[in-house]
């Protein structure tokens, strides 16, 4: 079982995973160990590894993909799923972002109208 906390300052979605055959779902995940079902109605996941939240998608040659949250884990929140193989706490599995944060892209909106703005300024200026 993998725990999940999100420190992250904001809602997290999304991230990518990858570990040797983590992902070789054989039908006997955690759902099917956990009475009553802990699967969120209208979670996607049909896996039996997802849990309450988590669902899967992108996987690629077992080893890798990407670990979603049905509706996003909030700030301070935790969840859990499960996959096939555990992980070496040694070598722990990359985990990558792939989704930018919403004040990402209001600082590059906002940049690149203030460079559209001074080069329309700088034509009527010159015109």
């Amino acid at each position: 079982m993998i725990g999940v906390t999100n420190n992250s300052g904001s809602t997290l979605n999304s991230f990518n995973i990858s570990g040797s055959n983590i992902f070789g779902f054989d039908r006997d995940g955690i759902d099917g160990y956990v009475v009553p079902n802990p699967k969120v109605a209208g979670n996607p996941d049909t896996t039996g590894y997802g849990g309450p939240i988590a669902y899967f998608t992108n996987i690629t040659g077992y080893s890798s993909g990407t670990v979603n949250f049905y509706g996003g884990l909030a700030n301070g929140a935790n969840t859990y799923f499960s996959l096939e193989e555990g992980i070496n706490i040694n070598k722990l599995p990359k985990i990558s972002h792939n989704v930018p944060e919403p004040s990402d892209l209001g600082m590059l909106g906002l940049g690149l109208g203030m460079i559209g703005f001074l080069a329309w300024r700088r034509r009527r200026q010159q015109g």
